[in-house]
This record gives structure tokens, sequence and C-alpha cells, in this order.
């Protein structure tokens, strides 16, 4: 089981034997690892693949939050902090949606948990581009490319 590169604690807590240790920001950035209800799990010996508990990979002393069946009620990864426990409150970053998951028009990235937005590099001959690809979406008539340059 791989749980390091799951990015959101929706996407960690699908697969069985993955843990969502939420940061103490409380803005829904975290980090996804292997792990129980117990707590967090790291692996000894090569061999047998025995897991034993480690609280250390989450610290509850640093406010770190480990868990395992049911995210934290704020997930706006990491560009907002929360009103009424669960409505992010206003999406920083060049972030929009629901959960700040997506790029604002004019930038594309992948913003979850804390990933960065950039802006859409369409040579003037578009406003938008694809928000995940950063592909340009071209309006003047004879251009084309993924950013508009032939």
């Amino acid at each position: 089981q791989n749980c390091s590169g799951l990015r959101t604690c929706g996407h960690c807590l699908e697969q069985p034997g993955c843990g969502w240790c939420n940061d103490p920001s409380n803005t829904g950035r975290g980090h996804c690892i292997e792990g129980s209800s117990r707590g967090p799990m790291k692996l000894v010996g090569m061999h047998n693949n025995e897991m034993i508990l480690d609280t250390s990979l989450c610290p509850k002393e640093k406010n770190y939050e480990w868990s395992f069946i049911q995210c934290p009620a704020c997930q706006c990864n990491g560009h907002s902090t929360c009103i009424n426990n669960n409505v992010c409150e206003q999406c920083k970053n060049l972030t929009t949606g629901k959960q700040c998951q997506d790029c604002m028009p004019g930038y594309y990235g992948d913003p979850t948990n804390g990933g960065q937005c950039t802006a859409c590099t369409c040579s003037g001959h578009a406003n938008i581009c694809h928000m995940h690809t950063g592909k340009c979406f071209c309006t003047t008539k004879g251009i084309k490319g993924d950013q508009c340059q032939l």
C-alpha cells in the first residue's frame, strides 16, 4: 500500500490502510500515510512487512490530527480557513471552488493540498487556458498552439 501519493483527505481515506494527518493550520492541508484506526503505522523489517504504530508521524502534541474514518470538517486545500467548521471562508492564492480546489480563470495548476496556480501564458491571444494543463484557448483567428504562439 502506498498512501503518500494521495493529495486529498477524501482520496486518502477511500484507500484501505491509509489515514490522513491534518496539519495544524486547519485549512485542509495534510498528508496521507499508512495507518489504522489507532494511528499512523510504519514498516519495520524488510522481509515480513510488519507494521507498527508510530504516533511521531502525526504528532498530536504539535496539533496534528489523525483521521482514519472521516476527514476533518475543514477541507480548503490550504488556501482558506473555515467558517461554521466546514465552509471555506475566502479562497486565496488564485484558487476558487467549494474547497478551493480549482484555479481561478486565467490561471492553471493543481491547488489541492497547498499546490500552486500559475498564470496562463497565451501570448496575448487568449484570456483563459485549461485549468489543469495550461493549454490556451486561443481567440485570435489563425493563431494556434498550446500557448497561442503559432
